[in-house]
C-alpha cells in the first residue's frame, strides 16, 4: 500500500503511545546500562615543555630552534610509550598493571603543534590514573635525555587528582538512545503500515480499485 505524507503523519499520530514507550524504554535501557554496568572514567593530565638544547636556554629563542623542538616532540611520545620507560613506570607505582595496560591508558601529543607536549592517562581510579601520569612523566623525561643525548624535557604541569570523571557521558548518551528509540520506532510503524495488506476503510477500497462504492454493510453488534 503506498503512503502519502499526509498520510504517514496520520498513521505516526495513531501510533504516538508506541513511538513514546520505545523512546523511554531504550533511553531507560541506556541510562541504566551506563550508570550501573559501565565504571566512570577519570583523566589525569601533565604538560612538557621540550627544548632544543640540553639546558633551559637564556637567551631568545630562533625560529629553528622551535622548529626542532616540535619536531622531537614526536619522537619523545614514541620513547615515553616504549616497554623501557613502561616497565620502570609499572614497577615504581606497583598498581599490578602491564606495560601493555599502561601503554592503553596514555594519550600523548604536541599542543597545538607547539614544543608543549600534553600527556594524559585514563584510568577507572582516579588516584591510579595522578600516579601513572606523574611516574610517566618523572622516569619518560630521564629516558627520553639519556636515549636522545640531545634536548631535554621540563616539566610545566604535575598530575592533579581528578576530581569528576571524564567519561563516559552518560546524559548525552541517554539522549543519543532516546533518538535511536524513536527512530526505530517510526520505522517499525511504517514498515508494518506499508506491510499491512488488510482493507479497513471505504477509501482503501477505492486506492486499491479505482472503482466507486456502490454500497456498505454496516457493522452490526448483537444485543
Amino acid at each position: 500500500m503506498e503512503l502519502d505524507i499526509r498520510k504517514l503523519f496520520i498513521i505516526l499520530l495513531e501510533k504516538w503511545w508506541i513511538i513514546l514507550l520505545s523512546i523511554v524504554a531504550v533511553a531507560t535501557v541506556t541510562f541504566s546500562v551506563f550508570f550501573f554496568f559501565v565504571d566512570p572514567v577519570y583523566t589525569s593530565e601533565s604538560t612538557l615543555y621540550v627544548y632544543n638544547s640540553e639546558s633551559r636556554p637564556t637567551n631568545s629563542l630562533t625560529s629553528g630552534d622551535l622548529t626542532v623542538a616540535r619536531n622531537m616532540v614526536s619522537t619523545y611520545v614514541v620513547l615515553l610509550k616504549s616497554d623501557s620507560v613502561l616497565n620502570e613506570v609499572a614497577r615504581i607505582t606497583d598498581f599490578g598493571y602491564t606495560p601493555a595496560q599502561i601503554r592503553k591508558m596514555i594519550k600523548a601529543s604536541a599542543e597545538n603543534n607547539t614544543e608543549v607536549m600534553k600527556v594524559t592517562v585514563e584510568n577507572t581510579n582516579p588516584v591510579h590514573a595522578q600516579v601513572l601520569t606523574n611516574t610517566l612523566i618523572d622516569v619518560g623525561a630521564e629516558k627520553i635525555v639519556k636515549v636522545m643525548k640531545a634536548g631535554s624535557v621540563e616539566i610545566i604541569d604535575s598530575a592533579k587528582l581528578p576530581i569528576k570523571p571524564s567519561g563516559p557521558n552518560i546524559l548525552l548518551n541517554t539522549v543519543i538512545g532516546a533518538m535511536l528509540g524513536a527512530m526505530l520506532s517510526v520505522m517499525a510503524v511504517l514498515l508494518l503500515e506499508m506491510y499491512d495488506t488488510k482493507i479497513k476503510s471505504e477509501d482503501d477500497l477505492k486506492e486499491l480499485f479505482k472503482v466507486p462504492i456502490l454500497g456498505v454493510i454496516p457493522s452490526y453488534t448483537p444485543d
